[in-house]
């Protein structure tokens, strides 16, 4: 249990690291899901098209005990980060952020007829990244992360706006509402209590008016 659980807050840490490399943006989390009686040794969709920006989450086993699913890209863009192979865990994030083609496969489910064909693929647009709503705020990185109690979470509002900061784990489930109103231009702070929940991976998410900023932040309980 202790090797698994290293292994778990190292996974954690390499996202936190690759995420906050990259610049911020407004977009979308596109979940994939895999293993299990269904889509089993399939990916599900095989096929997406998404925004420079977004985040792709693959969701199902990856190991290091049968049944396991080992995650590897096959080709990424001129520019952009290969991933994998992934061997452990249940989860794993990749934050897009360079336009083109992604092949990815299971190593263990591919590629012949008697492993299986248990491949995936996603093409980046540019399109919307760089937009007018992603003026109107920006969100910062949340301080300290990892945390294991509390962390801040800082943004700026460029004009009036409705505004909503929400808590999200990575099935997609809100964990918690910390801002639903209307708020004038300003920066503002706001301090998130994740004493409750269970060690993890979070998405912190605010929108404002049009604008959608999305980032993620690592509990790590004592």
């Amino acid at each position: 249990m202790k090797i698994v659980k290293v292994l778990f807050i190292a996974l954690c840490l390499s996202m936190v690291v690759l995420v906050f490399g990259t610049t911020q943006a407004f977009a979308a989390i596109d979940t994939i899901r895999f293993g299990g009686i269904s889509p089993g040794k399939n990916f599900k969709p095989s096929t997406l098209d998404v925004k420079v920006g977004d985040t792709i989450l693959w969701m199902g086993f990856f190991g290091p005990a049968d049944p396991f699913h080992q995650l590897q890209s096959v080709s990424v863009p001129s520019g952009a980060n290969a991933f994998g192979p992934i061997i452990t865990g249940q989860t794993f994030t990749y934050p897009v952020m360079v336009a083109g083609d992604y092949n990815y496969q299971c190593n263990n489910h591919c590629c012949s007829a008697s492993k299986g064909m248990m491949q995936g693929s996603f093409t980046a647009a540019v399109a919307g990244v760089t937009d007018a709503p992603n003026a109107t705020a920006t969100l910062e990185k949340n301080f300290p992360n990892p945390f294991a109690g509390t962390t801040i979470i800082r943004y700026t509002l460029s004009r009036t706006s409705a505004v909503t900061l929400k808590i999200f784990d990575l099935n997609g489930k809100e964990v918690k509402t910390l801002v639903n109103n209307s708020q004038s231009a300003g920066s503002y702070e706001v301090t998130f209590d994740g004493s409750t929940l269970s060690s993890g991976t979070y998405i912190y998410q605010l929108q404002a008016g049009k604008a959608i900023l999305t980032r993620q932040m690592v509990l790590i309980k004592q």
